[in-house]
């Protein structure tokens, strides 16, 4: 009658109740990216020792435990339990599913509890998607203020089930227990727990795909330049690549670091650009028009005399006899058109509209880029996938 459920009972020779804890891990239910949440089912065991529960088996004829209810709730318990729940929860751990203490004659009380567990994770390692390991950190604490309780941990404070090990093969994330990590505290309990994604699905439907059209977008090199489907196909294969990563949009995580699998499918699409740019660069070269001032400057610097007729002659003795300076002017300003006109095609553009552009240095300018560009998109997706996957 005179039990106090709100005070833990504490032996004259000390200072505390020792509580002990340990948990057990049986699957992960769900880990939102998004929400920033991570559900796992554990079963929680807490055992101490309570000597005004305890009672002499041979006048309760033989009886060797009972169960009370137990409760975090003091409107739910008959006993004292020790208030465990997490800092870091999404839902309390009073949640849980109700279950009975199990008291034993000499006092020991055993208190078992199973259920979802749903804490506010900041995912570490998430830069890495699909080939990425969460962590995720639980912190199971005492939340009283003033405690008069300390938790004792066995060697090993958490367990993993069998039902990791082979029985949920179908799961997007498992639990890698040797990355798995425990801190131990007098009130406290850290657990950091990892979990390796299932990354053949984004690799099939993401990253292969992704690949396989970056590549595909270089058959253009081997297409001639005369043919006009030329362009058209790299810019479809362009357009089949931005739409895939538009759909993929929802499997990825938005967030400010940076993923590598954004940057192997920005750069994937950077290389298709490229082969596009230089498809038009080819069919400009190939197809470009040589300007009529060209013409005549060409035609004036072949030095072949200009044919003279009786009346350009009379006309060029007349103008000389007419005014023998203004031949001199004249002579200025003929020389200074030709400088402009040499400094003009001096330029870098009027040099190569010079090159005589056939269609078999086309395809050698194709062949060179084509084992160039494709020589660095190998070692880019290469170097991206084995390496940093």
């Amino acid at each position: 009658s005179d039990y106090n459920i709100n005070i833990p009972y504490v032996h004259v020779n000390e200072t505390a109740v020792n509580v002990a804890l340990s948990i057990d891990y049986f699957a992960v239910t769900n880990i939102d990216i998004f929400e920033g949440t991570t559900e796992v089912f554990l079963g929680i065991d807490m055992g101490w020792k309570d000597e005004r529960l305890a009672w002499d088996p041979k006048e309760h004829g033989g009886c060797a435990f009972t169960n009370y209810k137990a409760s975090t709730d003091p409107e739910l318990t008959n006993i004292w339990v020790p208030s465990l729940d997490l800092r870091n929860r999404f839902d309390s751990l009073q949640n849980l599913p109700a279950a009975e203490g199990t008291v034993l004659f000499d006092g020991t009380v055993i208190w078992r509890r199973f259920g979802g567990v749903k804490g506010i994770c900041l995912f570490d390692g998430l830069e890495r998607f699909p080939y990425d390991e969460l962590a995720c950190p639980f912190y199971f604490e005492n939340t009283q203020t003033f405690t008069l309780y300390n938790f004792d941990y066995p060697e090993e404070v958490l367990r993993f089930t069998e039902l990791e090990a082979g029985e949920r093969k179908y799961q997007e994330f498992t639990v890698v227990p040797e990355h798995t990590r425990t801190n131990k505290r007098d009130q406290r309990l850290d657990i950091v727990f990892c979990f390796k994604r299932s990354s053949n699905f984004y690799v099939n439907k993401l990253i292969v795909p992704t690949i396989l059209f970056t590549i595909l977008t270089f058959g253009s090199f081997l297409l001639d330049q005369r043919v006009g489907e030329r362009l058209g196909f790299g810019v479809s294969t362009l357009l089949v690549i931005v739409a895939q990563s538009i759909l993929t949009i929802d499997l990825l995580p938005v967030t400010k670091e940076r993923l590598w699998v954004n940057v192997l499918t920005q750069g994937s699409q950077y290389f298709a650009i490229g082969a596009v740019l230089e498809s038009l660069l080819v069919a400009y070269l190939y197809y470009v028009s040589v300007e009529p001032s060209d013409v005549d400057d060409s035609s004036n610097k072949s030095g072949s005399p200009p044919v003279e007729t009786s009346e350009n002659t009379e006309e060029r003795v007349t103008f000389i006899a007419d005014n023998p300076s203004d031949e001199i002017n004249g002579s200025a300003v003929n020389f200074e058109n030709e400088n402009k006109n040499l400094e003009k095609s001096n330029s870098f553009w009027s040099k190569v509209k010079n090159i005589h552009w056939t269609a078999e240095s086309i395809k050698m300018m194709d062949r060179w880029a084509f084992f160039f560009v494709y020589y660095i998109l190998f070692h880019f997706h290469c170097c991206y996938v084995y390496y940093k996957g």
